[in-house]
């Protein structure tokens, strides 16, 4: 837990590389999807460490275990809170005597795409002090910033246009019961998954299973070649994401939707992309059966200067964070 200049407090875990020791060659600071929370960093454990890369992965207000902050905003978190939490975490990784500063990057996945967009926008046109300039920023499965004008998502497929408008157009009264009836078929799930009894934990299996594009149900059922079992991984992360009360997280969650469809103050094309005399790598990753976050979005976050867009067209939302992670890890942290 990590408490702020301003009193509250932004719970965050650390993935990969071990504290002791060597030092960690990457510092990568992960916003995870919407809703779920820092545990969902955990898939990119084992890759992490073996780029002896260590991930920063924080609860963003009102999810998980950090502190509601009913004034939330993606520009004010990025802006003001991250970078306190980073440049504590790495000073205790590094002090001035380390000659040359790590590698510094940014992974935005699902929801967590627009905090990452501003991430790279404010970072270039105002670098935070005591942070490294950004080797790098990937986008995985990831919203763009910018989706406030109208027909912004008219393109997009039929299931992603009803979710969008609701964001969009709901007042918060609707959204708010929105949220909550969301919340509790997870809580349901998971809630039966770890109960300890295999009967409901099947029954929890085959929930999630009918919820899922059969892509995404398979990529989570399978234990992956480092052992990680990404469906416990996936319960982990949407339990905690709930942990907070239903007012406070529904609170939570509606600032948050309103906010991914406000003007962030800057066109995704005329975003900087150098830092210090380098260019930060942007590395754009997009599954092609994804219906939660459709082809097109990845295609405007393509508006990027110097991005370099992934098609994986047998990947959709879920299979494409699992699947892919040895190559997201690897194209995030090489020079």
């Amino acid at each position: 837990m990590f408490r702020l200049q301003s009193g509250r407090n932004l719970a965050y875990s650390l993935f990969g590389h071990s504290k002791g020791g060597e030092l960690p060659k990457s510092v990568i600071v992960y916003f995870h999807g919407f809703p779920s929370s820092r545990y969902e960093a955990s898939v990119f454990e084992k890759e992490a460490e073996r780029w002896k890369a260590v991930i920063i992965s924080i609860d963003r207000p009102g999810f998980g275990d950090s502190d509601p902050h009913p004034e939330h905003t993606i520009t004010s978190f990025v802006k003001e809170e991250v970078p306190q939490l980073v440049s504590s975490v790495t000073e205790s990784y590094f002090n001035s005597s380390v000659a040359t500063p790590p590698k510094f990057s940014v992974i935005g996945v699902s929801g967590g795409g627009p905090y990452a967009c501003s991430a790279l926008y404010n970072w270039s046109v105002n670098p935070p002090e005591n942070l490294p300039p950004l080797l790098s920023v990937s986008f995985v499965a990831a919203m763009p910033s910018g989706l406030y004008y109208p027909g912004s998502f008219s393109t997009l497929n039929l299931l992603t246009q009803m979710q969008y408008s609701i964001f969009y157009y709901s007042p918060i009264p609707v959204l708010k019961s929105f949220c909550l009836w969301q919340r509790s078929i997870m809580e349901d799930i998971t809630t039966k998954y770890f109960s300890g009894n295999e009967q409901d934990k099947t029954k929890a299996i085959q929930s999630i299973k009918s919820y899922m594009l059969a892509n995404d149900f398979d990529s989570l059922v399978r234990i992956s070649e480092d052992g990680i079992d990404n469906l416990k991984t996936f319960m982990e992360f949407s339990r905690n994401a709930f942990k907070q009360s239903e007012e406070v997280y529904s609170q939570a969650f509606c600032t948050t939707a309103k906010q991914y469809f406000a003007d962030p103050g800057f066109r995704l094309e005329n975003i900087p992309t150098m830092q210090s005399g380098r260019t930060a790598k942007v590395h754009i990753f997009q599954g092609g059966k994804d219906m939660q976050v459709a082809k097109e979005l990845g295609l405007m976050l393509s508006k990027i200067p110097d991005s370099t867009f992934h098609f994986e067209e047998k990947e959709s939302h879920a299979s494409l964070l699992v699947n892919c992670a040895k190559t997201i890890m690897e194209l995030t942290v090489e020079e």
